[in-house]
């Protein structure tokens, strides 16, 4: 197995650290020394940014960061940008149970979990996380260090720029544009272009004041 080092301490990088297990050897994880306050992270060294490269050198271990989305996904667009600064280069994770039949092209520090659907023609830029159940159709565009959660859909030829965070079951519709650092909610439709920075919010569900035995009473269910 090729050797890496993980970029991120926190439930992330646990979480996904059961992903890259099954594809690479972690030798240890890093990050920003004033982060590094135990010397041991899943058993295994915990270095320090400033230290990284002479514990474990880029010229023997590529490194990816499993980092979630603070700061719209800055904080790990900072990880990657000072990690490739040291001399590494950087391995995707993508998952077997993941589907990519006829994908134009795939950056790195990628990670694709199981069950994603991504279809002809698209292209996957840097350091993006789509996570299961996520559906990219053909020739959609994904720019870099964006967050697509579980059972997203993105349609056919959308453009998404850097940064965006796409929450559970969003949903953005056919030849769509969406620029930089945007934010769409849980359950939200995306059917016009936005520009950076914008939000999208879709209305909670509402709780009703029946109780769950009495609704499938009077609903007939």
């Amino acid at each position: 197995m090729e050797k890496i080092i993980v970029f991120g301490n926190g439930q992330i990088a646990t979480i996904l650290s059961h992903y890259l297990s099954q594809q690479y050897d972690i030798v240890a994880y890093t990050v920003d020394d004033e982060f590094a306050k135990e010397d041991l992270f899943n058993d295994k060294p915990l270095v320090k940014l400033s230290n990284v490269v002479t514990s474990f050198p880029p010229s023997d271990h590529k490194m990816i960061c499993a980092i979630g989305f603070l700061q719209l996904n800055k904080v790990r667009e900072d990880a990657y940008l000072k990690s490739k600064a040291l001399g590494y280069s950087f391995v995707n994770y993508i998952d077997h149970g993941a589907n990519l039949i006829g994908c134009e092209s795939i950056g790195e520090n990628n990670f694709i979990l199981d069950n994603v659907s991504v279809q002809p023609g698209t292209s996957i830029g840097n350091g993006n996380i789509l996570w299961s159940n996520s559906t990219l159709a053909h020739g959609a565009k994904i720019q870099d260090f964006n967050w697509i959660t579980s059972g997203t859909t993105i349609a056919g030829d959308v453009t998404l720029g850097c940064r965006n965070f796409l929450g559970i079951n969003a949903s953005v519709a056919h030849q769509k544009i969406i620029a930089d650092d945007c934010f769409i909610s849980a359950n939200s439709l995306v059917n016009t272009d936005l520009n950076s920075n914008q939000v999208v919010l879709s209305a909670p569900g509402e709780v009703i004041k029946l109780d769950s035995h009495r609704f499938l009473k009077f609903s007939g269910m």
